[in-house]
């Protein structure tokens, strides 16, 4: 027997599909960022053991840049979702654990790439260009 496959949703956009698909259940959040870029919350929909992907996508729907947030055993529920200025937001996931999400659009190449515990890069990403930092807040 196989453990059951994680849901699959397609990634929409003007009713067409963009080629992309995302192992999560719902959009919880959408954000445009400058330069013509977009910012997606993404969750299993599981309050009990819920991961949290935060997807950077360019004009074209390519990934620049992605972390999935989660910890066994740990309810996560996103709330408190407030742009601090078009390039941070400001979050929760972890009951009362605040994090701050920034994007520096023109990248870069860094040999280590600095998260809290509870996060970790989207698979394939751990040596590309980063876009995105989180840290508590």
């Amino acid at each position: 027997m196989t453990a059951p496959e994680r849901a699959r949703a397609v990634l929409l956009h003007d009713g067409r599909e963009t080629g992309l698909a995302f192992q999560a259940v719902q959009l919880e959040a959408q954000f445009g960022v400058p330069p013509d870029l977009s910012l997606l919350f993404l969750t299993d929909n599981s309050p009990y053991e819920e991961q949290l992907q935060i997807v950077l996508l360019d004009s074209r729907f390519q990934i620049l840049d992605g972390l999935t947030l989660g910890q066994d055993y740990t309810p996560g529920v996103l709330t408190h979702l407030e742009p601090q200025s078009d390039m941070q937001l400001r979050f929760e996931f972890f009951g009362n654990t605040q994090l701050l999400l920034s994007i520096h659009p023109a990248g870069a190449l860094l040999p280590v790439r600095t998260l809290p515990s509870f996060a970790k890069p989207l698979k394939g990403r751990f040596f590309s260009r980063q876009y995105m930092s989180l840290q508590k807040a």
